[in-house]
């Protein structure tokens, strides 16, 4: 029996590990565009500065944001899971934003009767 359940445990294990890349990735300009294709958790490190919004009811798409070292980068994310995803886009915004800025996310819903405008939320980092 012991067995059995050391080699069902590998199997697990296994299947586990298929989504993850080989190597941790370096969160750095480099880093952030060769994600593309793998999951953002595969960044090394942890990421004190980080939020996510997701993009539809269906929750199978989200944005996230993450900031480390003077780093800043946006993700699009398909399937997010927690704060994991398979990256779709990712965009180094450090030089963008200058320092004592903040980044946000902005989201505008129409209301009936309103042309331009609309209700909004926004959270910042």
């Amino acid at each position: 029996m012991a067995v059995r359940l050391v080699s069902v445990l590998g199997a697990a294990l296994s299947i586990c590990a298929l989504g993850q890349t080989t190597r941790p990735i370096p969160f750095t300009a480099e880093g952030i565009h060769s994600i593309v294709g793998e999951d953002v958790c595969d960044f090394q490190g942890e990421f004190p500065a980080q939020l996510g919004v997701d993009l539809d009811r269906s929750k199978e798409h989200a944005v996230q944001f993450r900031e480390r070292n003077g780093i800043i980068a946006v993700f699009l994310l398909s399937r997010p899971v927690s704060r994991c995803g398979m990256v779709d886009a990712a965009l180094d915004l450090t030089s963008v934003i200058r320092k004592g800025e903040t980044v946000e996310f902005s989201a505008i819903r129409p209301t009936k009767g309103v042309q331009h405008g609309g209700n909004g939320a926004t959270s910042s980092v």
